[in-house]
């Protein structure tokens, strides 16, 4: 297997990972808000966005219905989910490159 074979590989087995880490933080916290108990923080849950597991995220808020309603927490969750994609794309070269191109000209 070549490096870059290697190195997919293990970036998504990373993001299952996080993704199924997600949907289980939000499954969790869903059971301990109907149960009145300590809960996962919105803090939390936004990081897991930002660590790439937002789809996950988006899926288990309306697969539980949790979080769906609050105003508050979508707009953090949006912003953690751009602030994980703007990253993605600064990894790839050609983004990079046009992004370090437009800087050099102003």
């Amino acid at each position: 297997m070549t490096q870059r074979a290697q190195r997919v590989q293990r970036a998504a087995g990373a993001l299952l990972s996080v993704n199924g880490g997600t949907a289980g933080l939000f499954w969790y916290d869903k059971r301990q808000a109907e149960a009145k108990k300590w809960r996962i923080s919105e803090r939390t849950l936004c990081v897991t966005a930002l660590l790439g597991g937002w789809p996950a995220g988006y899926w288990a808020m309306r697969r539980f219905r949790h979080k769906s309603a609050k105003k508050s927490f979508q707009d953090k969750y949006f912003a953690a989910t751009s602030g994980n994609l703007l990253f993605a794309c600064g990894l790839h070269p050609r983004s990079r490159r046009t992004v370090l191109q437009y800087l050099r000209r102003r």
